[in-house]
């Protein structure tokens, strides 16, 4: 039986698993600058996406092949 999808308060969210928009919808912007090598900040009141951004973003970055993206805190 496949599990119901909940809204997540804590930690990065997973598609499979929590409601959620796509958090790479402003790709567009942040790939441009990753190409141009300039630097960027992620800034965001609490519990708007900014760890789950930034683990789409590391995600996408190494299946693109492209890159090798390391997330830590």
């Amino acid at each position: 039986m496949k599990s119901k999808r909940y809204f997540n308060t804590t930690g990065f969210c997973m598609p499979d698993t929590h409601y959620m928009i796509d958090p790479l919808r402003n790709q567009k912007i942040i790939f441009d600058l990753i190409e141009k090598k300039q630097y960027f900040t992620i800034h965001a009141p609490r519990q708007t996406g900014k760890t789950t951004l930034l683990h789409e973003l590391a995600h996408r970055l190494n299946k693109e092949g492209n890159y090798i993206s390391v997330v830590f805190s």
